[in-house]
């Protein structure tokens, strides 16, 4: 279902979900046969897909054909060539203030900025990435103290052994390099539900 309806990102967390618990079942459950043959079906799945889900063929060759097209330096308004350049402004505004930031404030005008520089003709568009938006805003600090915060909890009375509550991080962590999950009000609910969920949980199993 995930390979008909689903984006691109949503594609790849399935990928890197699957991928993370076969590795906890092949090397802390020590369930070495079902588990690599599992990671060959995991490896074989995406090409099957390719194979048999236009939608999904779709979807692979039309980034092929867009990151191609960038790369020829046809910079035409398309989906993934705005997100790259969209990457590449970003950096551009990075670099006025790399420590502290430039303030949350003053993102999108910075932003703004460094398009009419090098691309006085396009549309301008927020960086498309957590990280990388942060780090305007508020600098190398600012992303540093955003992970001390984000990983304190998950470390706390050894969390990290729950292991959905670890691929919890890592999916989040991930989809924020392409996307914006906890800056809109529903990715911050997902995140802040599940989190409640897993420390109720630990707190019960303790007990």
């Amino acid at each position: 279902a995930i390979h008909i309806l689903s984006v691109r990102s949503a594609i790849l967390t399935l990928y890197i979900a699957l991928f993370f618990k076969l590795m906890e079942l092949i090397f802390r459950q020590k369930r070495w046969k079902i588990g690599l043959l599992s990671v060959v079906l995991w490896a074989i799945m995406p090409v099957l897909a390719y194979k048999t889900i236009p939608s999904f063929k779709q979807r692979i060759d039309y980034a092929v054909w867009d990151f191609n097209s960038y790369k020829q330096g046809n910079l035409a308004q398309k989906s993934d060539s705005e997100r790259i350049l969209s990457l590449k402004m970003g950096v551009e505004a990075f670099k006025k203030s790399p420590i502290i930031g430039v303030g949350y404030g003053d993102i999108m005008d910075e932003v703004g900025r460094s398009y009419a520089t090098y691309f006085p003709t396009f549309d301008v568009r927020e960086p498309h990435s957590f990280w990388l938006f942060t780090a305007i805003g508020t600098g190398i600090v600012g992303v540093f103290t955003f992970i001390i915060a984000f990983f304190t909890h998950w470390w706390l009375e050894k969390r990290y052994l729950i292991s959905l509550f670890t691929l919890l991080h890592i999916i989040i962590l991930m989809i924020n390099s392409v996307d914006f999950v906890i800056e809109g009000t529903y990715g911050a609910t997902f995140y802040a539900f599940f989190v409640g969920f897993f420390i109720a949980h630990s707190k019960s199993a303790a007990n």
